[in-house]
């Protein structure tokens, strides 16, 4: 195995900030959560405040939430690597002998009002295995282009 001829880095601005302003959204709820429930107030005003605080945390369970998963995000997704001989994506290596098909297919969300109509888009690069297993890089992570226009002309090179 030798040096990565080309290195390709993700783009993960968006996960970051999403994670960030989770934890910040996490972080006032549960304060604010504490405050209504530690405040001192006429008895008729106790249930406001305790379904306040209630409310407040259900808040901060869904941010905490999406902050673990944001960050289990940014951990998942890591640098592609090519090789003169194979290619390293975040779900292996695939020599280019075991790779059967490399591709750019568009995922479209279709509208719930009217399925013709497509809410949404992405593209992704898909690298599939002889054996059947396929590597899936979106291009909210990834200039795909790129990795797929450099794959193409390593594997020339390698055959």
């Amino acid at each position: 195995m030798g040096e990565a001829l080309y290195t390709f880095e993700p783009d993960l601005s968006d996960t970051t900030m999403t994670l960030w302003l989770s934890l910040f959204v996490a972080i006032a709820a549960l304060g604010g959560a504490v405050a209504l429930y530690r405040s001192k107030s006429a008895a008729s005003d106790r249930n406001y405040r305790m379904l306040g605080a209630m409310l407040l945390f259900f808040v901060f369970l869904i941010a905490t939430a999406t902050a673990v998963f944001s960050f289990w995000t940014t951990r998942k997704i890591d640098t592609v690597y090519i090789y003169e001989n194979a290619i390293e994506t975040p779900y292996g290596r695939v020599e280019f002998s075991n790779l059967k098909d490399a591709k750019i297919e568009t995922q479209r969300q279709p509208s719930l009002i009217n399925p013709s109509i497509a809410r949404s888009s992405s593209k992704m690069l898909i690298i599939i295995e002889e054996d059947g297993k396929r590597h899936l890089l979106s291009e909210e992570n990834y200039n795909i282009q790129d990795i797929m226009r450099k794959l193409r002309e390593v594997e020339k090179k390698s055959s």
